[in-house]
């Protein structure tokens, strides 16, 4: 392998982590939104919960499109072996994502609500926990002798699995509550705060127990938790998410709608980088490193500079929107 073709494919490790982040925290909170839905009474209530994100779940979206695409194309080893281990969870997740969809565009102009906001929060709940599974999964480690996936149908599912998808969940339920509190008012957004403060409390046993299990399972990621340079990526990304869970804690009681927002994304954004860079070079555990599972220097090269000018684009369009949508929801979908 050249240096290039090296370099090129730590390029390629970087953006699809970066785009993977933006996946987590834009659609995250759209789905935590999703979830919290089907815990509120008065359609009204749900109505505007589907609001706030009805003009920009969209967008938000595509970004996994871009993901798997891109993935296809950089690793297809990682692409290959991700969909034979995890099949059944990515189908899950794309039947989800069917539901919310379908449901979000027939919501507004349907008089029978109850059912497609129904259909909304449970196809956000099945997304969000198919991505959980599927997390922990590859966080577990996937049976992959000679660079082919040698596990059963069944091999996803497990107890580790289980926490890594109810610690997605709260993640999500957190994100999704605290944009709430940053878009709507009165009885509903004291509902988001203690939402909110539920989730928080939970990610701070689960976080945790889902760290010491994965250092349990795979002994060699202390070489990058405890001794430089590893810990520069892996222990200092979760001491910082620590401080952030802490100021995050302050804001929600502090009612600070917009700085409570931000640090729940940041909490989110800080806990995946320390789990990730635990990980690295490993893309899939716990033999399978980036620069094995990388495409053609060629391949890596051409899609690098067609992606060059998409990217800006894209994020551009992504802010744009934001800042178009800004403020409070004040009307029902």
């Amino acid at each position: 392998m050249s240096a290039l073709h090296s370099d090129l494919a730590l390029v390629w490790y970087l953006l699809l982590a970066f785009i993977l982040l933006l996946v987590l925290l834009l659609d995250g909170f759209s789905l935590g939104v999703g979830i919290l839905s089907l815990f509120v009474g008065p359609e009204d209530e749900r109505g505007l919960m589907i609001a706030s994100v009805a003009r920009i779940w969209h967008a938000n979206q595509t970004w996994l499109v871009v993901l798997g695409a891109l993935l296809f194309g950089a690793f297809p080893l990682v692409y290959g072996l991700v969909l034979s281990a995890l099949y059944i969870p990515v189908a899950l997740m794309l039947l989800g994502f069917i539901f919310r969809g379908v449901s979000l565009e027939y919501y507004s102009h349907t008089d029978n609500k109850g059912v497609w906001g129904l259909f909304f929060g449970l196809g956000s709940l099945l997304a969000a926990s198919a991505q959980g599974f599927a997390l922990g999964a590859l966080l577990h480690g996937l049976p992959i002798p000679g660079g082919s996936f040698a596990g059963g149908t069944w091999s996803w599912l497990s107890p580790f699995s289980l926490l890594a998808a109810l610690t997605v969940l709260g993640a999500y339920v957190l994100s999704g509550a605290a944009w709430l509190i940053m878009k709507i008012q009165d009885a509903l957004q004291e509902k988001a705060l203690r939402a909110a403060r539920a989730a928080a409390f939970f990610l701070l046993l689960a976080v945790p127990g889902l760290v010491a299990w994965s250092l349990g399972l795979h002994p060699a990621l202390h070489r990058n938790w405890f001794l430089w340079p590893g810990l520069v990526y892996s222990s200092l990304p979760l001491g910082l998410a620590a401080l952030c869970f802490a100021g995050l804690v302050v804001c929600l009681a502090q009612r600070r709608e917009g700085t409570s927002f931000v640090l729940a994304l940041l909490l989110l954004l800080l806990c995946v980088t320390g789990l990730a860079g635990s990980l690295f070079p490993l893309v899939v555990p716990p033999g399978l490193t980036v620069f094995q599972a990388a495409a053609a220097e060629i391949n890596l090269e051409f899609m690098l500079w067609g992606f060059a000018w998409v990217l800006p684009l894209m994020l551009a369009y992504n802010a744009y929107q934001y800042w178009v949508f800004r403020g409070k929801v004040e009307e029902y979908y």
